[in-house]
């Protein structure tokens, strides 16, 4: 009897605090502050509003048929990017002439323009682009890649996504200012590189350098990264505007595990393809630290919440309970897992030279992307500690850190919003970017960099990025130069911006 009534009271207590439980997750999902500041679209009738004409159109389609490709550092169309010199000095005849607006040339293809505003006690901000692109294979596309062929409310090619609408957008806003009579009060820079696909160790970084030896620092810098993701975020309700805050380290190391050479017809214990094999399978079975909650991904989560459908708002608005189940979702699918950790890709294993000889050497080369609270020392020793072989060697062949986490309360990241949301009427939210950018070089030059790229793009649009196919809405180029002006009018305007952020965001 004694022991009913104990378990009696258990089961009550229990059922009291889930009682409690639940409804502080109710009260948590429907009171979790809107943390989405608005303001007002822009318009078509507005008499700012840059139309598409026929001829800005066609600056851009003669861009596209310039194959500016890049395959390595030393491997570039230079002539081409000499090309695209000429052809973007032919369109905007005003900027070209303004007496206020310097043009620099670095390493003999990169570009750098000083725009010098009228208020000297403002700090400068920078644009980035670049004029490189990827190679395309012909024969896998509908079109031809660098015909700039505009089919069915599309302009296809190579570079029209990755990155050539950012910078004729910019070129294009800046020249319609010019032709308005518009000075720009703030000094700004628009960076446009030749190396970018192959990792801008002369062009970004020249510049990088360039900034330095002359003590200039910058406000904050807006780079290609992110973009307006329609139907890439799960839960989402509505597109999403996505800004990277912090991006991605990368370190590329070989490793590698000699033994005695010998015939097949009397092999030892362990051949050196087998130790080197099992390594490999440790690291693939051992991934690194799930830092959920820990990184931007909080950030993305906090901002866009209340935009979710109503099952990710309750898990979403409670991750002080649902935090570890969330985690090991993320953890389930490549694109969310590239989020939440470093990652590991065995990408080349070389061994063996005959079929019937005991190789005396095994080597393999594995790519991570490293996660901003991680760095490349990090990651060799945890790597080292999975492995817990001491003969396999390891060599870093290449490798670079990951930036820091830039602040989402800056002047810098406001006037990005305002502008995005002026341009495409949707959420906007901090995240992590997994790819590489310029903007690696220019760390020390801003703590606020970000990394956005005004393209509106489903999950199968997102796929032309350096695949087959590379479209960009027309629409959507026309909304690139106006994002652009309104940039830089935005930046000019920012002391008047921290109150229209100042409510609603609130930590998970």
């Amino acid at each position: 009897m004694k022991t009913r009534k104990i378990l009696s009271l258990i089961l009550k207590s229990l059922l009291l605090i889930l009682g409690v439980i639940i409804v502080a997750v109710i009260i948590r999902t429907v009171t979790f502050p809107d943390a989405q500041p608005y303001f007002e679209k822009c318009k078509v009738s507005d008499s700012d509003f840059i139309p598409l004409n026929d001829v800005r159109l066609q600056h851009f389609r003669t861009a596209i048929q310039i194959p500016t490709v890049c395959t390595s550092i030393d491997n570039c169309n230079f002539t081409a990017i000499l090309q695209l010199h000429d052809h973007i000095q032919e369109s905007f005849p005003l900027i070209h002439s303004s007496n206020f607006i310097q043009r620099i040339l670095f390493a003999n293809y990169t570009l750098l323009y000083r725009v010098e505003g009228t208020n000297s006690t403002l700090p400068p901000y920078m644009l980035v682009s670049h004029l490189d692109v990827v190679p395309a294979k012909a024969a896998e596309w509908q079109v031809d890649p660098f015909s700039a062929t505009v089919k069915e409310g599309y302009i296809f090619g190579r570079g029209t996504l990755d990155v050539k609408q950012t910078l004729f957008g910019m070129m294009e806003a800046l020249e319609f200012r010019l032709a308005k009579g518009q000075r720009p009060i703030r000094t700004f820079y628009m960076a446009m590189g030749h190396d970018e696909e192959v990792s801008g160790l002369r062009g970004a970084k020249a510049v990088a350098n360039y900034f330095s030896s002359r003590g200039i620092t910058l406000d904050f810098i807006s780079d290609e990264g992110m973009v307006v993701a329609d139907g890439i975020l799960p839960g989402m309700q509505t597109p999403v505007a996505l800004i990277g805050i912090a991006e991605k380290g990368m370190a590329t190391f070989e490793f590698s595990v000699s033994v005695t050479p010998g015939h097949a017809s009397m092999p030892a214990g362990e051949t050196s393809i087998g130790i080197l094999s099992k390594a490999m399978v440790s690291l693939e079975q051992n991934p690194h630290e799930n830092f959920f909650g820990k990184g931007p991904e909080r950030l993305l989560l906090e901002y866009v919440v209340n935009k979710m459908t109503l099952p990710h708002r309750v898990l979403m608005a409670n991750l002080w309970l649902f935090g570890p189940l969330i985690a090991r979702a993320f953890a389930l699918k490549p694109n969310t897992n590239a989020i939440i950790r470093t990652t590991t890709a065995l990408t080349m294993f070389n061994a063996g030279v005959k079929w019937n000889v005991i190789s005396s050497t095994a080597k393999a080369v594995v790519n991570h992307r490293i996660h901003p609270l991680q760095s490349v020392a990090d990651v060799l020793k945890i790597d080292k500690k999975i492995i817990q072989d001491d003969r396999v060697k390891v060599k870093i062949l290449s490798a670079y850190e990951p930036s820091p986490i830039s602040p989402t309360d800056s002047d810098g990241y406001r006037i990005l919003h305002q502008s995005i949301y002026q341009i495409f009427e949707v959420p906007v939210a901090p995240a992590l970017f997994i790819a590489s950018s310029d903007s690696k070089h220019f760390v020390k030059l801003s703590k606020n960099i970000y990394r956005f790229a005004p393209s509106f793009l489903n999950s199968a649009e997102l796929k032309g990025i350096h695949g087959n196919n590379e479209k960009i809405k027309i629409k959507n180029y026309e909304q690139t130069i106006n994002f652009y002006y309104h940039l830089m009018i935005n930046a000019e305007k920012s002391a008047n911006l921290k109150s229209a952020f100042d409510k609603g965001h609130q930590d998970l």
